[in-house]
């Protein structure tokens, strides 16, 4: 299940759905440290965040898209010796995942509204940072974030108030963004889980 943990972690940071990131005005443009392009929040705007795991026992990346209230999510881990991939799809408060192991394709679904765990509550994430710890400041890319400690100990450095950028949790395990672009070109069906993969309801495994 570390797959899993690791995608309920990146998920719980940084899927920033409702009214997250307005734009800030700075006070002096020149006061800035670097020339990287300021990014907003915007539903009308797509995002791509690339993430590297930086724990030693769990190698791998992950590619992050979303634009409005959808989002895709894919990581490619290394298991000991072997590569595991998987693909999540949220659209419609509906978490669609594909584990992909040695050719076999296993599909899950999830409805967020069900599920009570913090770690898939993946919408209003700017309202939850009246609840967390903030810590100081972190530059990830360039960008400045605030680093905030969540109930659970986890620290999340978060750009703009809309964006996790680096996630380390209570047991050091770490993940960092080495990609952060906005508007990215994407096809229509990009946010729509595969048709032709049968998916098991998580929701009734609990029963």
């Amino acid at each position: 299940m570390r797959k899993l943990y690791f995608l309920a972690l990146i998920l719980s940071a940084v899927i920033l759905l409702n009214g997250c990131g307005k734009k800030k005005d700075s006070p002096d443009a020149k006061d800035k440290k670097t020339d990287k392009k300021e990014i907003s929040y915007s539903e009308g705007s797509s995002y791509h965040i690339k993430y590297e795991s930086k724990s030693p026992e769990e190698k791998g990346s992950m590619d992050f898209y979303f634009k409005g209230k959808s989002a895709k999510i894919e990581v490619s881990m290394m298991v000991g010796d072997k590569k595991n991939d998987a693909s999540m799809y949220y659209a419609d408060k509906t978490v669609y995942m594909i584990t992909e192991i040695e050719g076999k394709k296993m599909g899950m679904k999830m409805d967020v509204n069900e599920n009570k765990d913090s770690e898939f509550d993946i919408v209003n994430i700017k309202d939850k940072l009246k609840d967390y710890e903030k810590m100081g400041t972190d530059d990830v890319l360039g960008y400045k974030c605030d680093i905030y400690k969540t109930k659970d100990g986890t620290l999340i450095s978060i750009y703009n108030d809309a964006f996790g950028l680096k996630i380390v949790d209570k047991n050091k395990k770490e993940v960092v963004a080495t990609v952060f672009e906005q508007d990215v070109k994407l096809a229509d069906d990009f946010f729509t889980a595969p048709k032709d993969v049968e998916y098991m309801d998580m929701g009734n495994m609990k029963h």
